[in-house]
């Protein structure tokens, strides 16, 4: 069974005062869980397809089975619904495992970090809506440009050296309150909340600039935060757009220069 690695998303474009709709394929992301002999390992966010693929690589490169473990035998489970892999179990000889599963890290080396690191799977999409802004979301495209130039010319480091990442943190409508930079997306981010919890005790409802993608994983610390948008200079994934708009969160991508797509919420909630 091929899995499907993008989906087709419905959005609005904003460009220089233009609205008009546009069907995008965004990549797809979903959570796999990984058990080893009936013990959770982790939980990874990732596109589907080729999943013992990355299940073997990811047990060799984190140590836990011995090179050429050719006994190894990996079952796949699926979602009785979508048909889409949810599990891999990992049956191997005892003998064959250099680490215990449960003394490793909860690391994965993915596409975020968000679901990454757990064992188990949670339900990841029944997220309590945060507080609306109180801009339209035409009217917040609009402002984007503004937006996005003001966290650029706070890049400091991507300036002297390149290869960071940025995110912002902003007012409704759009005034610069804090700048983070990270060479890991999801470590700006998270810079960006820290600030907030400790500086500004009205964040529900502000809106957050990234220079990258958006993953699952970046929608949900920002809904954790209270933020009411994401503005991403690059695209986002099909299931950050699907928990935006279930958790009442403005989200923006393609924004560069003067035009932004808006994806959540969808086109005919606008």
């Amino acid at each position: 069974m091929a899995e499907q690695k993008a989906h087709r998303v419905e959005g609005t474009r904003v460009r220089a005062g233009d609205v008009s709709p546009v069907a995008d394929w965004l990549a797809a992301e979903a959570p796999l869980q990984i058990k080893v002999n009936g013990a959770p390992f982790t939980v990874t966010m990732r596109t589907p397809g080729d999943d013992q693929l990355l299940v073997r690589g990811l047990l060799h490169t984190e140590g836990i089975l011995l090179p050429g473990s050719a006994d190894a035998v990996l079952t796949e489970t699926r979602h009785p619904e979508t048909g889409e892999v949810i599990c891999v179990r990992v049956e191997v000889p005892p003998d064959t495992i250099q680490r215990k599963v449960e003394d490793v890290r909860t690391f994965v080396s993915a596409s975020s970090c968000g679901l990454c690191g757990s064992k188990e799977l949670p339900e990841t999409r029944c997220l309590a809506p945060v507080r609306p802004l109180s801009i339209t979301p035409t009217e917040l495209a609009a402002r984007v440009p503004a937006l996005m130039q003001a966290m650029r010319a706070r890049q400091g480091a991507f300036d002297q050296a390149g290869g960071t990442h940025a995110a912002g943190l902003f007012t409704v409508p759009v005034e610069c309150l804090a700048v983070f930079e990270d060479i890991g997306r999801h470590n700006a981010v998270d810079k960006v909340v820290g600030w907030a919890l400790r500086h500004d005790p009205q964040s529900q409802g502000r809106i957050m600039a990234v220079s990258g993608r958006v993953s699952w994983e970046i929608v949900l610390k920002a809904w954790r935060a209270g933020f009411g948008a994401i503005a991403a200079v690059s695209a986002p994934s099909q299931l950050a757009v699907e928990t935006a708009a279930a958790a009442g969160i403005v989200l923006l991508a393609f924004c560069r220069e003067d035009r932004a797509t808006i994806y959540a919420p969808r086109p005919s909630d606008l």
